[in-house]
């Protein structure tokens, strides 16, 4: 289970009331980073042998089969950047932030964020895919000493077909010593090799200072491709709870799907 880097984004509206009998004053300029960056961008495209790559660049989609969603992930990491910019494979920005304030001055080095989950009726998943085509996405920014960087990622549309699950029905009462969550092998659609799976477990309404974080427990199992089942200790549940259990695919590039289910423990 991830612990995601939010990067908070506060909007300033300046609201500027003029005067019947009084021209307006001259607005005052603003520093506008994302505007000047363009010809940074351009600058960098040009000349790719000058620059450094990011230590972490990946891009990848998350099928969500429970809620029916898809959204876009980016995971990037490189020495302390004012700002960073994504292009799609035709060019086009998706993607741009810089900072300010003290975070101007420090720098930031990791960033993960994933874009809103949509549900289907919203944002059906071809027009997703057209909106996030597959392709090289190019990743470039600038480091605060003025170092450009430029990586490549590689996006494709080999999503796993969701997992389906074998051993728990819907929301069962089991045994807190027979908790075992199983589940088909997926091998479709044609192409998708899936490269791991990962199963997350945590309680849906714990009681307060009883969550897994509270108790140091990590309820996330990395599983490897030719397996298909976890069994869950005793000793990391409680009598009497209900939980959530998440049954990911992963693909070899990166891009997962998600199965839910629940159960509650005796």
């Amino acid at each position: 289970m991830k612990i995601k880097n939010i990067l908070v984004l506060s909007a300033f509206v300046v609201l500027a009331t003029a005067c019947a009998k009084a021209p307006a004053p001259p607005a005052v300029p603003v520093e506008n980073k994302a505007a000047d960056n363009t010809s940074k961008i351009n600058d960098i495209l040009a000349a790719p042998d000058k620059t450094a790559e990011f230590a972490d660049a990946l891009a990848i989609i998350e099928y969500n089969s429970h809620a029916e969603d898809l959204d876009f992930h980016v995971e990037l990491d490189a020495p302390a950047w004012e700002w960073i910019a994504i292009l799609d494979p035709s060019g086009n920005k998706v993607f741009e932030v810089s900072h300010s304030g003290s975070i101007g001055e420090q720098g930031l080095t990791s960033l993960f964020f994933e874009s809103a989950e949509l549900p289907f009726d919203v944002l059906p998943y071809d027009e997703f895919l057209a909106r996030f085509p597959e392709g090289e996405y190019t990743l470039v920014g600038e480091t605060l000493e003025g170092e450009a960087l430029m990586s490549l990622m590689t996006l494709n549309h080999n999503i796993p077909d969701p997992p389906v699950i074998t051993s728990l029905g819907e929301d069962p009462l089991v045994p807190m010593d027979a908790v075992s969550i199983a589940w088909e092998h997926v091998t479709s659609p044609a192409g998708v090799e899936v490269e791991r799976y990962q199963v997350v477990v945590f309680p849906v309404d714990p009681e307060e200072g009883q969550d897994a974080i509270a108790l140091d427990i990590d309820l996330t199992f990395e599983v490897p491709a030719d397996l298909n089942h976890v069994e869950i200790p005793a000793a990391w549940l409680m009598s009497g709870e209900q939980y959530q259990y998440e049954v990911i695919a992963m693909e070899a590039d990166g891009n997962q799907t998600l199965t839910v289910g629940f159960f509650t423990t005796e």
